[in-house]
């Protein structure tokens, strides 16, 4: 399905399976790992399909975006997923704004927490930044008492 994107562009985003409830599950996803046989690929795309979920732009017809802020790059990425039209391919929506209130209820729903992302932030690949930040909640600490 990416060979449909235009020559020259480059995407980050991340193979996802979903359980029952629509939650990404990283063991219905290895379940698939290491398939070579098409017949058992062919089946596995029934009893456990996956997406693509895109999340950054980098190159597009040959050109580097990466020095472009975020919020250019996803107007971009949003045109390009928009034009592949394919079920298997999805674009990762951003919230912009309500950001404590959106991981409450992504971490209420049983996931594992949020990405936070600068909009003027530049793509570093390989490098971490004050930029881009995993949020998840702090497990408690439990107590034991007599």
């Amino acid at each position: 399905m990416l060979r449909r994107l235009p020559a020259g562009t480059l995407v980050d985003g991340e193979l996802v399976a979903f359980d029952a409830d629509g939650r990404p599950d990283l063991r219905r996803l290895l379940s698939r790992h290491g398939l070579t046989d098409p017949w058992r690929i062919r089946k596995a795309q029934h009893w456990c399909p996956v997406q693509y979920v895109l999340f950054d732009l980098l190159y597009l017809g040959g050109r580097c975006l990466m020095r472009e802020p975020l919020v250019r790059r996803r107007d971009a990425l949003a045109e390009v997923s928009e034009k592949l039209a394919v079920p298997e391919v999805v674009f990762s929506p951003a919230v912009i704004g309500a950001g404590r209130a959106f991981y409450h209820k992504v971490v209420a729903a049983g996931h594992e927490g949020v990405m936070a992302k600068l909009l003027n932030s530049a793509y570093r690949p390989g490098k971490r930044s004050i930029a881009w930040k995993k949020v998840k909640p702090r497990s408690q600490a439990v107590r034991y008492t007599d």
